[in-house]
């Protein structure tokens, strides 16, 4: 018997059913736009799924996904001592994780296995296995131990993991504290019914809460400041709500304060040798911890005004307001009893530089001179190409 092989190197189109009769491999992408019916087993390396796992922090938690879809699930390791690990359970809801104390486990291992657990901590078996009716805790227990190759079944059978599954009465939620399959996998006593009920009136207020659009919000004032100068600065961390929260905040990972004033305004002195810094705030309530960030910004200043000759120093120059673009309208006046003198604008190398320059809407010259140490500052000093006398005002457009 023969078959025809037809190679195609460009594109096909079908506009009706592809059936195959033997094996397809595809070696490229593969994009669905309507549902997938697999009868048989499925392998894959990595599922995407709502689980996205356990880390180590939450910083390492937004790394991986800083814009979580509602729903989302996740586990942070928030204290690792001797053979006890404490896990904080997050969901996510409109884009924030949100701490869920009632999804809180305390794991009897060491923080070095969790090597081992990848997203399998907490577990869904009537919808890992794709049940239809009520089950048992038993009946699980032998689907996963059945599963094929037993590389897969290990992944599951892991210290700490949490089963969930439907149940005669409903949902029911157990821990294995085991560690030897052989052993404990199949020992009532190694398994604790975890009780995850809550009461009703509170998961209401957390629904009215989220429903309503709660958000935590942080503001710093000013945003900008000087880099290098000591600047005291405001943060402001809010929750929309008149309920009764704990406000927290911190420098990156170092607390700063904590109050049940909403807003909490606390105010710092700093001094800043780089280009940002990010505040953090954590606002909880009935449960919840919502989170937000802002960063501070810092640069070194603008000076602009007239003089004889290129400046070396910045003393006799104006000092502007701290910002992030040398952009913007240069206005100044030439001081009476002072002649033949340049307009000079000096740009630090951490801000960028200018290109063009206007006034009244026709060409400004403006003499570049680049690598200029003022202060132990590089700057650029642009330099006008004509210089004034007394009294001559100048309104100069640069970008």
């Amino acid at each position: 018997m023969s078959y025809n092989v037809d190679e195609i190197e460009g594109d096909l189109v079908v506009g009706h059913d592809i059936a195959v009769g033997g094996d397809m491999v595809l070696r490229g992408k593969a994009t669905f736009d309507h549902d997938v019916k697999i009868k048989g087993t499925v392998e894959a390396n990595g599922i995407r799924g709502v689980n996205k796992g356990i880390f180590l922090s939450y910083e390492e938690l937004l790394s991986h996904y800083p814009t979580p879809a509602d729903g989302w699930l996740a586990g942070v390791v928030t204290r690792a001592t001797g053979e006890e690990t404490r896990i904080v359970g997050y969901v996510a809801n409109e884009g924030q994780w949100v701490v869920q104390d009632d999804l809180t486990l305390n794991i009897d291992m060491d923080v070095d296995d969790f090597e081992r657990l990848h997203s399998h901590l907490y577990v869904n078996a009537t919808k890992l296995f794709s049940l239809e009716l009520p089950t048992t805790l038993d009946a699980v227990r032998d689907m996963i131990a059945e599963m094929e190759p037993a590389s897969v079944a290990a992944n599951y059978q892991v210290p700490g993991m949490v089963l969930t599954f439907l149940g005669e009465n409903g949902w029911e939620t157990y821990r294995w504290k085991g560690d030897k399959v052989e052993e404990d996998w199949d020992d009532d006593t190694m398994w604790d019914n975890v009780d995850v009920t809550l009461q009703s009136t509170r998961l209401d207020n957390k629904i009215d809460l989220l429903a309503a659009g709660l958000k935590m919000s942080l503001s710093v004032s000013p945003s900008v400041i000087h880099k290098g100068s000591q600047t005291s600065i405001v943060l402001t961390g809010s929750m929309n709500t008149s309920n009764h929260v704990s406000i927290a905040l911190f420098d990156g990972n170092t607390p700063l304060g904590t109050s049940s004033n909403n807003p909490y305004a606390l105010t710092q002195t700093v001094t800043m040798t780089t280009n940002s810094k990010t505040y953090r705030a954590e606002g909880t309530i009935n449960g919840m911890t919502l989170n937000a960030a802002i960063p501070l910004t810092a640069r070194y200043p603008i000076y602009y005004g007239f003089a004889a000759s290129k400046p070396t120093a910045s003393t006799g120059l104006t000092k502007k307001n701290p910002t992030t673009t040398a952009a913007g309208t240069y206005a100044a006046t030439v001081p009476a009893g002072t002649n033949g003198v340049h307009l000079y604008i000096l740009v630090p190398d951490d801000i960028g530089r200018l290109t063009n320059f206007t006034m009244g809407g026709a060409p400004f010259v403006m003499n570049t001179y680049t690598n200029q140490t003022i202060g132990g500052i590089t700057y650029t000093i642009y330099e006008s190409g004509n210089t004034y006398n007394a009294g001559t005002a100048l309104s100069v457009v640069a970008s």
